[in-house]
């Protein structure tokens, strides 16, 4: 499975950020507060990342070498089968 933002930044390639917890999703019920720390949402596998992207809008974040990571929405990205 692979997540990618449908344009991406210039310089290269961005990746979904794995942190310790793992990886970093956003839940759209928060709205405008929904990339705070305190509400950020994370998952062991990147398949838990895709069904919640697809199934329940969820945002996650992206990061790139040398970028700081940024939170993308489900209509910027694109999820593949590898």
């Amino acid at each position: 499975m692979r997540i990618e933002r449908v344009r991406p930044r210039p310089g290269s390639a961005e990746e979904p950020l794995r942190t310790p917890s793992g990886y970093q999703l956003a839940d759209p019920k928060f709205g405008a507060d929904k990339h705070k720390a305190r509400y950020a949402v994370f998952v062991d596998t990147i398949e838990d990342a895709a069904d919640l992207i697809r199934g329940r809008g969820f945002h996650i974040w992206m990061k790139g070498d040398g970028k700081r990571a940024s939170l993308i929405c489900p209509a910027s990205l694109r999820i593949t089968a590898t």
